[in-house]
């Protein structure tokens, strides 16, 4: 019998777009974790804050703050309370806002997912329409993967993740 020779082709437009669609996913996807770490940072911040003004940590005739074009004026005793009204209704939009992007996240999540599902569809076609591997070879090559990857995390150390949020943070800032 004549051995097929297998024939090697680049990727078509569409198989390309594909990838490209997943990268994209995966960068939105990216920039709303680190748009979530940043809110609770914030979050974290205005508690702070609230804390401090009603622990009286910080006297409101210590604080100055903006006035007209350029100015400054030292806040009143009087001003104390809108100064905390202030503050919990930034809180409150903060956290409205964190909730949006959670749910963002979310859904982003299952776009990404599908995406990556449908481009390791077209990468196992792909080889093997035109590399000439077997399904049941594909499948014992990714099983050994997988067994010699159990010593490996998958996902990344929180630390990593936690750097790498805050290196992105420092390039949007």
């Amino acid at each position: 019998m004549e051995e097929k020779k297998v024939i090697v082709e680049a990727f078509d437009q569409p198989q390309v777009q594909d990838l490209e669609i997943m990268r994209e996913q995966n960068n939105l996807f990216g920039s709303l974790r680190i748009q979530e770490e940043q809110s609770k940072k914030q979050i974290q911040n205005l508690k702070k804050i609230l804390d401090d003004l009603n622990t009286d940590k910080v006297k409101v005739h210590d604080l100055i703050v903006p006035y007209g074009m350029g100015g400054f004026r030292r806040l009143l005793p009087q001003a104390k309370q809108d100064l905390i009204k202030a503050y919990v209704k930034q809180l409150e939009i903060e956290e409205n806002k964190l909730n949006a992007i959670i749910g963002q996240r979310q859904h982003r999540a299952d776009e990404v997912g599908e995406q990556r599902l449908k481009v390791f569809r077209m990468l196992w076609s792909t080889l093997v329409t035109q590399h000439g591997f077997k399904n049941e070879e594909l499948c014992e090559h990714c099983t050994e993967y997988m067994k010699n990857s159990t010593n490996r995390a998958f996902l990344r150390p929180e630390q990593d993740i936690t750097d790498i949020i805050k290196k992105a943070g420092e390039t949007i800032v």
